[in-house]
């Protein structure tokens, strides 16, 4: 089956840095041999019979031994990350696409946790919601300045985030397309 691997904050220098390259070749020689990354920030692309469960701890593992950041992995399927971008509630003309931040959560938040997030911007023009184990989160001025961020929705839902625009989701889909 094949999957998309999203790691969690992958910095292109610095103690969380991991060489796509070098990821992506000890991917391929460690039992996902279609292996393919994108861009700097932690996208893989892979076929697999394991479980989602199974490849985000193969592959937080090889990473650890091998490279040395201690990163979590967000599984997902194509068809999910589909279902991601048809269900985002942020359409256009009302909302500026490029200010669209979709957070895949490991799991479901916790409800006071995301309640104490609204109540934080509610004061904002910064707007989330919450959908299934994804967070639609938009933020239309300067995202370095924001309320919004993973390290927030972890906190406070006690889940694991990881952040992705639609451009990047967009094309990790035409990856699997091209990779059918």
């Amino acid at each position: 089956m094949l999957y998309f691997a999203f790691l969690r904050a992958v910095m292109p220098s610095g103690k969380n840095r991991v060489p796509m390259s070098e990821l992506q070749q000890l991917l391929q020689e460690n039992g996902y041999p279609g292996a393919k990354t994108y861009l700097h920030t932690g996208n893989i692309l892979l076929k697999s019979d394991q479980t989602r469960e199974q490849i985000a701890k193969d592959i937080h593992q090889l990473i650890l031994t091998h490279i040395g950041p201690d990163l979590s992995v967000i599984v997902r399927t194509p068809e999910e990350i589909k279902e991601v971008l048809l269900h985002s509630p942020f359409k256009e003309p009302d909302y500026n696409q490029k200010r669209i931040f979709f957070s895949l959560l490991s799991g479901e938040p916790l409800s006071e946790g995301i309640q104490s997030i609204q109540d934080k911007i509610a004061d904002t023009d910064e707007i989330l919601v919450i959908i299934q184990r994804t967070a639609y989160m938009y933020i239309p001025g300067n995202a370095t300045r924001s309320k919004l961020s993973n390290n927030l929705l972890e906190k406070k839902g006690k889940i694991v985030a990881t952040s992705r625009n639609y451009n990047t989701l967009s094309r990790m889909l035409a990856l699997a397309e091209e990779h059918k």
